[in-house]
């Protein structure tokens, strides 16, 4: 069984580079050279937190950091647990990449500038500026990640290593296309581009939409690869999240299962979650004194000011 110190959203860098230290040889180099991407990867992990428990807000399941309930979870194979391994791995893919682009990198320069016109571009664009470099973001987050595991073959492993990677493309396959205009009076008779990482909000949300269709898979006779469990599907693709074990309900509490369920937790009767997040067991109305901004207004230059105001609100609890 894997140790929970390794696992996302518990893990601390430092701790994994301490790992690593006694395994001495390329796996640890990346610790013992390279301190300004452990620092990256500490910067990758809280974004990938933060994300994860933005996207999962309204779920019965919300990407909870409680140690105890997060340590069962990511012992196990869910569905929960490949979105945490890959919204973490595209943390650190985003993170390493965007210190790279600061210049915090040492061995690492823009990404060399594309001098073949693309297809995709109009023909009086051309390339400039300094393109995110992906590619080195990518490789030093995949040696951080799964240097304590690459040698491994069983059915958990093979499963963490896949959703990784689902969480890494995420990122470098949504490469976006900035542009600049250069021009008398801005008109734009020539444009140099470059490109730049996806949002991380956009890749948090294409995460969960793979989250959402996750296939469940099941170990191959060969004992190597895996297959999709439903007989007749093909295997999962390179971009499929996948799982190889069900989930509980997250409904009620369940110590064993690592469910803290959802009894008080708050839900929004206006776009309907309440039936769902509460579990059909209904929900308590309390009126409740809000304290938010108000009244605002420019000041030159160049501060905003508001006023703060009380005002009563309707709020909605799962019994």
């Amino acid at each position: 069984m894997h140790k929970a110190i390794g696992s996302p959203l518990l893990m601390d860098p430092n701790k994994v580079c301490r790992r690593l230290r006694r395994l001495r040889g390329r796996r640890s180099r990346i610790c013992r050279r390279q301190p300004e991407v452990v620092e990256e990867v500490h910067k990758g992990v809280a974004k990938a937190t933060k994300e994860c428990q933005f996207q999962f807000k309204d779920r019965r399941w919300n990407c909870s950091t409680n140690r105890r309930s997060l340590k069962k979870i990511l012992l196990k194979d869910l569905k929960e647990t490949a979105y945490v391994n890959a919204i973490t791995s595209a943390g650190l893919v985003h993170a390493i990449t965007a210190g790279c682009s600061r210049g915090h990198m040492p061995d690492c320069a823009c990404e060399v500038p594309t001098t073949v016109r693309s297809p995709t571009v109009h023909p009086d664009w051309t390339w400039g500026g300094c393109s995110d470099n992906v590619h080195y973001g990518y490789r030093k987050a995949r040696q951080f990640m799964e240097a304590l595991f690459r040698r491994r073959a069983d059915v958990k492993t093979l499963v963490m290593l896949h959703n990784n990677d689902v969480g890494r493309l995420a990122v470098r396959r949504h490469m976006r296309v900035v542009c600049k205009c250069h021009g008398l009076s801005g008109s734009c008779t020539l444009r140099t581009c470059w490109r730049k990482m996806p949002l991380f909000r956009d890749v948090g949300s294409m995460l969960l939409a793979s989250y959402d269709k996750a296939a469940r898979v099941v170990p191959a006779n060969d004992g190597k690869s895996l297959l999709s469990a439903s007989e007749g599907q093909p295997a999962p693709a390179r971009n499929t999240l996948i799982f190889a074990e069900r989930g509980p309900d997250f409904c009620l509490p369940n110590r064993a299962q690592g469910s803290l369920g959802t009894r008080g937790r708050r839900c929004n009767r206006a776009s309907g979650n309440c039936r769902e997040l509460c579990c059909g067991r209904g929900y308590n109305t309390r009126q409740m004194n809000v304290t938010e901004n108000c009244n605002c207004r420019f000041q030159w230059c160049c501060e905003v000011h508001c006023d703060q105001c009380t005002v009563l609100e309707t709020l909605h609890f799962c019994r």
